[in-house]
């Protein structure tokens, strides 16, 4: 049997397969590759044969600052003084020298009244026909006899008033049917809260 002649068909088909026994074209470099028509090109990064290269760039940025100052500021300020005035009066002191008719006992009584000035007449007594009132009244000791000076002393109130006049009355034996009273010398006299009249001096009778 003749082999020799299938031997070589079969060698030219093995080289015709591989394109390299007769091409005489080397291995084409690092990221390449041989197209059909022999040449060598580069291939795509990532891609291992057909040349496609897709790049897609996207930034978005997205800034958002929002800044909420709210200053609210309430100032409420109240202030209320109440002044509420006292009149703590005046401070009087002086002798009593009942000189009446009647005869002085240890049930007698003694009064010292304040009078504002326009309540009294021109003798420095209060206008009783016209329906003077004292400011105020205080009681005190009175004499243990008559026709003997006996010391006496008292707060009393004065109102609102800065010009007064004091008088004294004495009801010898307390039964109300025999008093006399007395004006102050001094009568009207000038004050203010919080003095002190001393040698305020009364003589009822006199």
């Amino acid at each position: 049997m003749n082999t020799l002649p299938s031997l070589s068909l079969a060698l030219l088909l093995l080289t015709a397969c591989t394109g390299s026994a007769d091409s005489g074209l080397g291995p084409c470099g690092p990221s390449m590759g041989r197209a059909d028509d022999g040449v060598c090109y580069p291939l795509a990064l990532g891609d291992s044969g057909g040349g496609d290269t897709d790049t897609d760039t996207d930034s978005d940025t997205d800034t958002d600052t929002d800044t909420d100052t709210d200053t609210d500021t309430d100032t409420d300020t109240d202030t209320d003084t109440d002044t509420d005035t006292t009149s703590t009066g005046i401070s009087v002191s002086g002798t009593i020298t009942y000189k009446g008719t009647g005869t002085m006992s240890s049930s007698g009584s003694c009064v010292l009244n304040t009078w504002d000035a326009a309540d009294l007449l021109g003798d420095g007594s209060p206008d009783y026909p016209n329906g003077a009132v004292p400011i105020q009244s205080a009681p005190v000791d009175c004499p243990s006899s008559n026709n003997v000076a006996s010391n006496y002393s008292a707060s009393i109130g004065i109102g609102t008033s800065t010009s007064i006049g004091l008088t004294m009355f004495v009801d010898p034996d307390g039964s109300h049917t025999s008093g006399i009273s007395a004006n102050y010398s001094g009568n009207p006299t000038s004050v203010s809260d919080g003095d002190t009249l001393t040698g305020v001096n009364f003589t009822p009778g006199s």
